[in-house]
């Protein structure tokens, strides 16, 4: 998906160019430019990019090398601005002002990155590599040449309980050259590991905005799924996760076990029980017994303080699971209670603050 061009001062020296542009799931655009120089004795000291006409530009970024060793060159970031004609420009002093300054001095490589609101909507963007010492020639042209491209827009790193609806469509955003939506564009989904099944059409036409989706179903198993796209020029992977909670109950001994599969590490979880709980349908799953509508014998332990008994370990770990075991029992078993455990948890997704709540699950004692 990278673009590579060359560069060349006539009579003076190379530089290599990569651009990559890319569609996110906010609707911004994110460009990535690396500018090598190959041999370039004069070296750059700024480099410009034509922004698409009334576009606004955000997260600004720059990449450099850190000189050492006793090397006399400066080590500072070039500064950027928009100038005049809606041109981003990234710059280090003049060779006047300083000959010892931040240049791309020959085998070395900068990066450059911004998002914009709108694409190029030009196959060609127009920029210029300002040379910085002085020289026959004072600056290079060249263009940006975005690629055909495919990435995922929509339902990447996201998760439901096992048996359930996945909440959000997996879907990708096809963009022609120029950033231009490819619309009427077929794209081929498949699972290809996981226990997930796709619900419908597995090869959908992309739509005016050049987005394609399907809905999905999870099975019975737990864990990672890869659901990939392919277009028949670009492939993206899309990954999903499959949650579970399971309580164990050994009546022998008396000891009572919950497990609660998730993909969110160090997330927060509350585990509640009631003997009779409503169930209320939510963009989540099911909501049984939680601290949003209580039953008549509701209980809760949580890792939050805000509800039921406090317990600061309540925490999921770097795999993203936790394990709750509690003992001595055995005074339930024979009791014939019905009670039905849920997790919760809430965490802040790429989409933003989510609730978790677990499939529920209920032991007869």
């Amino acid at each position: 998906g990278v673009t590579l061009t060359a560069v060349d001062g006539p009579g003076e020296g190379r530089f290599w160019v990569g651009f990559k542009l890319t569609p996110l799931a906010s609707g911004n655009f994110a460009w990535e430019i690396a500018v090598h120089n190959l041999n370039s004795h004069l070296a750059a000291g700024a480099f410009e990019v034509q922004l698409p006409a009334g576009a606004q530009v955000s997260n600004v970024g720059f990449h450099d090398v850190d000189y050492h060793s006793g090397e006399p060159f400066a080590g500072t970031d070039w500064t950027s601005s928009v100038t005049t004609g809606n041109t981003l420009l990234w710059s280090t002093d003049s060779h006047a002002a300083n000959q010892n300054a931040n240049a791309l001095r020959w085998g070395s490589l900068y990066n450059f990155r911004f998002e914009t609101d709108l694409p190029p909507q030009v196959s060609q963007v127009p920029a210029t590599i300002h040379l910085f010492r002085p020289g026959p020639i004072n600056q290079v042209a060249l263009t940006l040449d975005p690629k055909a491209s495919m990435a995922a827009v929509a339902g990447a790193a996201h998760g439901t309980n096992v048996n359930s609806a996945f909440p959000r469509q997996a879907a990708v955003q096809v963009l022609a050259a120029g950033a231009v939506p490819a619309a009427g564009h077929m794209v081929n989904f498949s699972v290809v590991s996981g226990d997930a099944a796709i619900a419908g059409a597995s090869s959908v036409l992309t739509d005016a905005t050049g987005k394609a989706g399907v809905n999905l179903t999870a099975g019975s198993i737990p864990g990672p799924v890869i659901v990939r796209a392919d277009d028949g020029q670009n492939v993206v992977d899309i990954d999903l996760y499959i949650r579970e909670f399971k309580v164990y109950w050994n009546a022998s001994v008396g000891t009572l076990i919950f497990t609660t599969f998730t993909e969110q590490p160090g997330m927060l979880l509350t585990y509640t029980w009631d003997l009779a709980p409503p169930i209320l349908a939510t963009p989540w799953g099911p909501l049984a017994s939680t601290i949003l509508a209580p039953g008549p014998n509701f209980g809760a332990v949580s890792a939050t303080g805000l509800v039921g008994s406090y317990d600061p370990s309540l925490v999921t770990g770097m795999d993203g699971n936790h394990v709750r075991a509690y003992f001595n029992m055995g005074y339930l078993n024979g009791l014939g209670l019905s009670v039905t455990f849920q997790s919760v948890s809430s965490y802040l997704d790429a989409l933003g603050f989510q609730y978790y709540l677990s499939n529920p699950v209920v032991v007869t004692f």
